[in-house]
């Protein structure tokens, strides 16, 4: 008996580390739960809004909302100029408070102003990175309030080169935004500050904040979005131009002058001199031939184009279409002709015009008029 209960212990022994080693390899062969792409960066985006919304403002001019801007340090507002053009009161909408500011200064050459919080302890700045390091592919995010609350694209093009073109505007969208460009024909300009995404923003998410993937600052949208794409002032440039603005040094921002009603005074009347020249009141271009004089007996005429209003021409009913055959019984052969057998007419001298409408020959008498002034 002792030696089966021996031999049972041995048994035992044995068997109790191979069940754990078997636990154990068990364990180690259960696949890792790998997230996907898409839900890292879902959860990336979605940090960075919880990291920096508090830092997103309204601001409101003059009573009505009219973009977005950034908390800066020391109570201070970095938003686009188009903003508070016109600024008289100016109002800044946080999550859950609302306060007064005024414009420190305004950055023409890049279309940001600065804003300073009047009546409100300062709150921490949003952290700030660097644009010059964004690279072509890059993500970044808008990061705006209510009803556009995040907005995500990639960086499409940076120290942007155009060519000025001959086409009628200069063909270049970013000298008309920016300034620049205005060499000859064929010339270039170069904005280095200036970063092309395709974020989807729009004209109430102007002044908006531009994030990188680590929450920082890299720049500040500017008032102008073209054919899908939008254009942000690089945080880098931002930073040149901070301190000078922060002081007052800047532009200071445009106000609406309303200016004073000029006292009236009656123009001296200066009688004109006599213009006796006779007026017809019509424009016209010329017919030669074809399906519009076909059957008529005519090879040329003057179609009329346009009458003006309460001229000889509208009086007797000629309309727009007519085609003018004839002058006084003496047939046209040429745009010459008709305008020769028009001159030296006088205010009062009565025409009679051949005309061809629809098909039909009839004569219309025309009494001229004086042209206006």
């Amino acid at each position: 008996m002792k030696r089966i209960a021996l031999f049972s212990s041995l048994v035992l022994s044995l068997a109790l580390p191979m069940a754990a080693q078997a636990q154990e390899k068990k364990v180690e062969t259960q696949p890792k739960k790998i997230k996907s792409r898409n839900q890292v960066l879902r959860e990336t985006f979605a940090d960075i809004a919880q990291k920096t919304r508090g830092n997103t403002v309204k601001v409101q001019v003059n009573g009505e909302s009219t973009g977005y801007g950034v908390i800066m340090e020391g109570g201070h507002v970095l938003t686009a100029s188009s903003i508070v053009k016109g600024a008289k009161a100016v109002q800044i909408l946080g999550l859950d408070y609302k306060a007064k500011a005024t414009v420190l200064g305004v950055d023409n050459k890049n279309h940001i102003a600065l804003l300073k919080i009047t009546n409100r302890k300062a709150q921490a700045g949003v952290a700030l990175g660097k644009s010059k390091t964004l690279f072509i592919g890059q993500y970044v995010i808008t990061v705006g309030q209510g009803e556009e609350p995040l907005a995500v694209g990639v960086v499409s093009a940076k120290n942007r080169r155009v060519s000025k073109s001959a086409r009628k505007g200069g063909g270049n969208f970013l000298a008309e935004l920016f300034g620049g460009g205005q060499g000859p024909t064929g010339s270039t300009q170069n904005y280095s500050s200036i970063i092309h995404h395709d974020s989807k923003i729009n004209k109430k998410t102007y002044g908006s904040p531009v994030y990188n993937s680590d929450a920082k600052l890299v720049g500040i949208n500017v008032e102008k979005a073209y054919r899908g794409s939008a254009y942000f002032v690089g945080i880098d440039e931002i930073r040149k131009v901070f301190a000078d603005l922060k002081s007052g040094k800047g532009v200071p921002a445009p106000r609406r002058v309303v200016p004073k009603k000029a006292p009236k005074v009656e123009p001296e009347t200066v009688p004109a001199p006599a213009n006796n020249k006779g007026f017809l009141g019509i424009n016209v271009d010329t017919v030669n031939g074809g399906d519009a004089l076909k059957g008529t007996g005519y090879s040329f005429g003057a179609r009329i184009t346009e009458i003006h209003g309460q001229s000889g021409a509208s009086k007797a009913g000629v309309k727009k279409g007519d085609i003018v055959v004839g002058v006084n019984g003496t047939v046209i052969k040429s745009f010459e002709q008709f305008v020769s057998l028009m001159k030296g007419k006088k205010v009062g001298d009565t025409l009679v015009l051949t005309i061809i409408r629809g098909g039909w020959k009839r004569d219309v008498s025309v009494t001229l008029g004086r042209r206006p002034n």
